[in-house]
């Protein structure tokens, strides 16, 4: 549906919307374009998060392990900005293919 709009500059900034992003799609979006979690992240024993890296790129994508944490929103908003850059893709068709991921 946004495809054709691939190559406009499109961030998503409502927060009540990259709320709703269910993060199960996020992880299998990133598990299906290359990126690996590279470490967990750990709080007084608590695993916390998951760092991604994809082999070809210096970033890291960092993302808690469950949807209801505060940080999500923001999380989710750097991990589209840094998949606006690495897959070269709007957020609009990034969204578009992390729900039919």
């Amino acid at each position: 549906m946004f495809e054709r709009f691939r190559d406009v500059k499109v961030r998503i900034v409502d927060k009540n919307f990259i709320k709703k992003i269910p993060l199960e799609k996020v992880e299998n979006f990133l598990i299906n374009n290359g990126w690996i979690v590279e470490q967990y992240i750990e709080i007084n024993s608590v695993i916390k998060g998951k760092m991604w890296t994809k082999k070809e790129y210096d970033h890291v994508i960092t993302l808690p392990i469950k949807q209801n944490f505060l940080d999500y929103p923001i999380r989710l908003q750097e991990t589209l900005d840094i998949l606006m850059e690495v897959e070269e893709k709007n957020q609009l068709v990034l969204v578009e293919e992390i729900y039919n991921s």
